[in-house]
């Protein structure tokens, strides 16, 4: 685990997001899930890196706030796990429980499209730990697989998030329910972040 959490506690809340890379790769091939997450946490020294699959991501504003959300918990000694890597997971699934974390945002063997969080003080580490996961599995770096690119991904999100029709209706400011779907995801977000 990397010295980041020491770091942080005097940052402010703008600074904090300089810490944080978020990227998407797409048509990846993972071949062990396991040795996978093993091998880029091993490898990644110097950074927290969390892997997402991006079809359950809402879009990078849904990480960057998960991101925060993790590096306040820190700050504020609230923090469930001791990595920031996977309090990050439990604030994008919105669950406080990390078991039901991975199985709402985390990879599976069937993920083709993920999206990586990199968390780290040293942009030589980001830089490596990005070239290190794109090494392991390949893919197509795309940060399209970040954003709500289709309809049937739209009523995934809808249907893993438990979002209820009538708080869709309350926030959407027109027809496209796709940024309605990003705030409620970050309003679970944030209830979770209050709800310690």
């Amino acid at each position: 685990m990397s010295h980041l959490p020491h770091k942080i506690s005097q940052l402010k809340t703008e600074e904090l997001l300089n810490h944080v890379t978020i990227r998407g790769l797409r048509k990846a091939n993972i071949r062990n899930l396991e040795s996978l997450i093993a091998t880029v946490q091993h490898l990644s020294e110097g950074a927290e890196v969390q892997l997402f699959d991006a079809d359950r991501i809402a879009s990078r504003r849904h990480l960057e706030f998960a991101a925060l959300n993790a590096l306040k918990a820190f700050q504020g000694d609230y923090n469930v796990s001791k990595s920031i890597a996977i309090e990050a997971l439990r604030f994008a699934s919105a669950q406080m429980q990390i078991g039901k974390a991975f199985k709402i945002v985390g990879l599976t063997s069937q993920t083709k499209n993920l999206a990586v969080l990199i968390i780290s003080g040293d942009k030589k580490d980001t830089e490596k730990t990005i070239a290190t996961v794109q090494r392991l599995i390949g893919g197509t770096p795309d940060d399209g697989v970040l954003e709500i690119d289709s309809e049937k991904k739209l009523k995934s999100l809808i249907d893993l998030f438990k979002i209820s029709p009538q708080a869709l209706k309350a926030q959407a400011r027109g027809p496209d329910m796709r940024e309605a779907v990003v705030n409620l995801i970050v309003e679970g977000m944030a209830l979770l972040a209050t709800g310690r």
